[in-house]
């Protein structure tokens, strides 16, 4: 019969647990390095030892409504095309993978069955054999007794280990989050230089109104 209790004592269960949180916290720290390996080569260029931030450009046709003065002096109101480019930082505008594992379940199941089953049989035979012999009956008796008894015992052991992970795309560092604040105030739109167009959109209101009152 199996000693369940000696054998219960001999589980490893050390290793049974430890090993799925040594491998939670080898997840972790992998995580942790791609994330500042994806801060490096996506958002960071080394010039001379020292990392600069890249930067992208989007060029668009921004439109600026303005007033001019004409040459004979009335006020109009014109709608000037201007070439211009916006300078962002790449990290503020791309996601920056900040994994984390927020919790983690360890279930194990140890089962030990112990069946024993037992099988008998008896078997008996009794001959007789009678046979006259002058005045006398002469009677001959045989017989067997047979006794059997078997015994079968099984020990069932089964394990079960289930390990359950849950990872969240947590909230980046407050450094880092500073530095990406930094980056952000750095958004600019400056004219590319290049000609626009300019278009005369209406006598401006000022205009108007002074033209009015000399009449």
């Amino acid at each position: 019969m199996a000693n369940i209790p000696a054998e219960l004592r001999a589980l490893p269960l050390d290793y049974i647990v430890g090993a799925p949180l040594v491998a939670a916290i080898k997840a972790q720290a992998l995580a942790a390095n791609t994330t500042v390996a994806f801060i490096k080569e996506v958002g960071l260029e080394r010039t001379n030892g020292d990392y600069k931030a890249v930067y992208v450009d989007f060029k668009f046709d921004r439109v600026v409504e303005e007033e001019k003065t004409k040459s004979n002096g009335d006020k109009v109101k014109v709608v000037r095309v201007v070439p211009s480019k916006l300078t962002v930082p790449l990290l503020t505008i791309v996601p920056i993978p900040y994994i984390r594992i927020s919790d983690m379940t360890i279930d194990f199941e140890y089962q030990i069955r112990d069946v024993e089953a037992k099988a008998t049989s008896n078997e008996a035979n009794i001959a007789t054999k009678a046979e006259i012999g002058g005045w006398f009956w002469k009677v001959e008796v045989k017989g067997s007794y047979t006794y059997k008894s078997t015994t079968r015992r099984s020990t069932d052991r089964r394990s079960t280990l289930k390990v359950t992970v849950n990872a969240v795309q947590d909230e980046i560092p407050e450094g880092l989050a500073r530095v990406l604040d930094m980056l952000g105030e750095a958004i600019k739109v400056v004219p590319t230089g290049e000609s626009g167009s300019e278009v005369e959109v209406a006598p401006s209101a000022s205009s108007s109104d002074g033209g009015g009152g000399g009449g």
